[in-house]
């Protein structure tokens, strides 16, 4: 089920919303501070997703991605759990994907845990192939270390080639 979504950029002014939305998605937040310093960092961009039905309503997930030179890398995506299934991870990693390519990057790379399995579809229906494995990459307390898997997107080059590229027009 596809939900009738509103992508928009995010920036400083965000960082508040950005956290709460990592706190909802992940064990791991990240904090006010720590998002305010990935925002300010050079090649840094971020979007957030908002339902079309509840304009006015909070976000249901964001992304967050920087370019450095012709790389980019997806630092974080997260839905939060009431709206998950939803095809909305699916349009936040669009953006990043437009966001990289009008940014001059040739590849998408980013990190996810290794027994993140709708994360793992999601990336594999997108062209993400596996590149690397980092063992105990994920250290959160009172539980087992998870390895990271580093995945790799090759980017198309240009916007005839972006707009017939698994749906990112």
């Amino acid at each position: 089920m596809s939900a009738a979504l509103r992508i928009e950029a995010a920036g400083l002014a965000h960082t508040r919303v950005l956290a709460a939305l990592h706190a909802a998605c992940f064990d791991d937040a990240w904090s006010v501070g720590a998002m305010a310093d990935v925002l300010a960092s050079p090649g840094a961009f971020a979007a957030l997703a908002l339902l079309a039905d509840a304009p006015e309503g909070p976000p249901v997930g964001f992304a967050l991605a920087r370019v450095a030179a012709d790389e980019a890398e997806l630092l974080s995506l997260g839905v939060i759990p009431s709206a998950r299934q939803r095809g909305i991870g699916r349009a936040l990693l669009d953006d990043v994907i437009r966001g990289a390519v009008t940014r001059g990057a040739a590849a998408l790379f980013l990190e996810v845990a290794e027994t993140n399995e709708a994360a793992r579809r999601l990336y594999a229906a997108n062209g993400f192939g596996a590149v690397g494995r980092r063992p105990d990459y994920y250290q959160r307390p009172n539980t087992v270390p998870i390895a990271a898997l580093t995945l790799r997107r090759a980017l198309p080059r240009g916007a005839t080639e972006l707009s017939s590229s698994h749906g990112c027009a």
